[in-house]
């Protein structure tokens, strides 16, 4: 499974929530008050797979899902570079 990394524009980070902290780990996050983007490594299988299936899956836990979006480097790094500057 893929799993959290650090990131240049990483500001703050997300712990678990009480109760939890054996289950969830540490998730370093850049948060500008509109949005909060986390930065995550694939294994080699992973990258295997999604090359040949051209597919990713997002989870979320709960019974609703957040507006999000899943990005590379080039199209969440441009949104973290304009945030960034300004």
């Amino acid at each position: 499974m893929a799993h959290p990394v650090q990131f240049e524009a990483a500001n703050a980070v997300l712990t678990a929530p009480r109760g939890q902290e054996d289950s969830v780990g540490a998730l370093p996050v850049y948060r500008d008050g509109r949005s909060c983007t986390s930065c995550w490594e694939l294994s080699e299988l992973e990258l295997e797979e999604i090359v040949l299936t051209r597919r990713v899956y997002l989870c979320m836990q709960g019974d609703t899902h957040p507006p999000a979006f899943v990005g590379s480097a080039l199209t969440v790094g441009e949104l973290l570079a304009n945030a960034t500057d300004s």
